[in-house]
């Protein structure tokens, strides 16, 4: 797409690459791509639902207030842009996605596959892993709710649960490396494991349980 403004409704099926280089896209449909997704002078902020199958490329013109992109290969898959933004993520995967740059999310992230970031994850809405994070060094933020139920390795960084959300629980089985709580309201710790330093910068704790 190189002009011109896509207005998607329904489910539009795409067998091959989409690349969109100019003009904008919008909707509240679902936009299915066997390929790879690609952004790369489009305006992008109330885009419909991005179902894709291979690599996704972001630019500075991809920062969606509304929609999800859902990522659901049965192959590795790469997230490649520069400070990439969402609004909301799903990875339905059997195999990996990586990412190495910082993400960002304005609304929610599901993890039911398999997930490698090198950078920082800050996101907004709710976070939920449920089967593999590997996180690496970077210092990841989270606005609202976080569960982690899946495994989580290879984290090194500080969790910081920020915003301004006025309460938001935090539950993991897995040993965070260190944990930060910064948000201006209460927040709730349930059956959570925390291997380094735990600090309450601001904010209060509800209840503290298996910490």
């Amino acid at each position: 797409i190189n002009e011109g403004t896509v207005a998607a409704s329904g489910t539009t099926m795409v067998t091959g690459s989409a690349m969109f280089m100019g003009g904008s896209i919008a909707g509240s449909g679902t936009i299915d791509v066997d390929g790879d997704i690609t952004f790369a002078g489009a305006l992008a902020f109330t885009p419909p639902n991005l179902r894709c199958r291979g690599n996704f490329t972001t630019d500075f013109e991809f920062q969606p207030v509304s929609g999800q992109v859902e990522l659901n290969s049965n192959t590795t898959q790469q997230i490649f842009g520069a400070d990439s933004r969402f609004h909301a993520l799903d990875i339905n995967t059997v195999t990996t996605v990586l990412s190495g740059e910082d993400l960002n999310f304005s609304g929610d992230v599901v993890i039911n596959g398999l997930l490698t970031t090198t950078g920082e994850v800050d996101c907004d809405g709710n976070f939920t892993m449920n089967n593999g994070w590997d996180a690496g060094s970077g210092n990841h933020r989270f606005g609202r709710d976080l569960s982690m139920t899946g495994s989580l390795s290879n984290a090194t960084g500080v969790f910081i649960l920020d915003g301004n959300a006025t309460t938001g629980t935090v539950t993991s089985t897995q040993g965070l490396p260190a944990l930060r709580i910064a948000r201006s309201h209460t927040v709730h710790l349930s059956n959570l494991l925390v291997d380094g330093d735990l600090e309450l910068e601001s904010g209060q704790l509800l209840s503290l349980i298996h910490i």
